[in-house]
């Protein structure tokens, strides 16, 4: 802004101690923020109609020689990754998981047990995960093999799936 105020010289425009300041009257920044608020709702509904932002899959996890299938969705909010290995990490419903593979905690499985750092738009934690044996994903479209994936047990109970897929790991 500075090299912009020494070239041009604008009309309109000031510098104090630092500060910018720009001689705009409230009408013109009303009618700006309100055409520019409007332009990005609409451009947002344009993206969301092209991008299902979560498809519905299926996901068989095997862990310890007991096998768990979950009706899971493809979601962006999911972008959790294994800290040591870079593997993929899938969000499951914790009641679900225990139900079918028993008492998951760190004490109980201390060679399968990962920390993985997690962060919401509610703070950051850390999910307790599990290293599991295998894994796949079927999608509409194609089936996707995991070798070792981590099996992180929800804080809170999962809506409308039992668990979360990050889409990178379906790629």
């Amino acid at each position: 802004m500075m090299a912009l105020w020494y070239i041009f010289k604008p009309s309109g425009m000031a510098i104090k101690n630092s500060v910018v300041y720009f001689d705009i009257s409230p009408l013109f920044l009303i009618g700006f923020s309100v055409a520019g608020f409007l332009l990005s709702s609409l451009f947002s509904s344009l993206l969301a109609r092209r991008h299902k932002t979560a498809e519905e899959c299926f996901v068989t996890l095997t862990f310890c020689g007991k096998e768990a299938d979950f009706s899971a969705v493809i979601d962006t909010g999911n972008s959790l990754s294994e800290p040591f290995g870079g593997g993929a990490v899938i969000v499951a419903d914790s009641k679900k998981c225990r139900l079918v593979f028993g008492d998951l905690t760190p004490e109980a499985y201390p060679e399968k047990y990962r920390a993985i750092p997690c962060g919401t738009v509610l703070g950051t934690s850390v999910l307790n995960g599990f290293r599991c044996d295998k894994g796949r994903i079927i999608t509409k479209n194609k089936t996707v093999n995991l070798k070792s994936p981590v099996l992180a047990l929800a804080a809170s109970p999962l809506c409308d799936c039992e668990a979360i897929v990050n889409p990178a790991d379906i790629d």
